[in-house]
């Protein structure tokens, strides 16, 4: 603690802009502050002013924020297949609805020459209910199938 606040009470009254480096042993030494940056992202001494606009971030952040940013690259990969997945099966569900629709149409037009003029509003609602069981049970079973 001591040695950190002389080092950096030195560096301020230094007339070359000096910095605190941190070694990976956790010793500490005064290095120059950079006047410019060579590197995208480049390493900026303790108690230096940063030459150019710029975010600064301990190296702890930047690798902290590295990994989140890896984590969340997978995750939206994660969700990009999962989402193709569900784009197959809702076209599977799409291509089984207008296969039954075809199959209702087909039974439709084999039973309206059984009726006539003289049919009764029951054999209408009976067709109709049938093809509307049927198409329920088609979607019904493509649902179940998807899952």
């Amino acid at each position: 603690m001591v040695k950190s606040s002389i080092l950096a009470l030195i560096c301020i009254l230094s007339p070359l802009p000096m910095g605190i480096w941190e070694q990976t042993t956790g010793e500490q030494i005064r290095v120059p502050c950079p006047s410019s940056h060579s590197s995208d992202p480049y390493r900026l001494p303790g108690a230096c002013v940063a030459p150019a606009p710029a975010v600064c971030m301990s190296p702890a952040a930047y690798v902290y924020a590295q990994e989140d940013s890896a984590k969340a690259q997978a995750q939206i990969e994660a969700l990009q297949q999962a989402l193709a997945q569900k784009e197959r099966a809702l076209a599977q569900i799409e291509r089984d609805y207008e296969t039954s629709l075809a199959e209702a149409q087909i039974v439709q037009s084999a039973l309206t020459p059984l009726c006539t003029s003289e049919c009764s509003t029951f054999k209408p609602a009976l067709i109709g209910s049938a093809l509307g069981f049927s198409t329920c049970a088609v979607l019904w079973g493509a649902s179940q199938w998807s899952k």
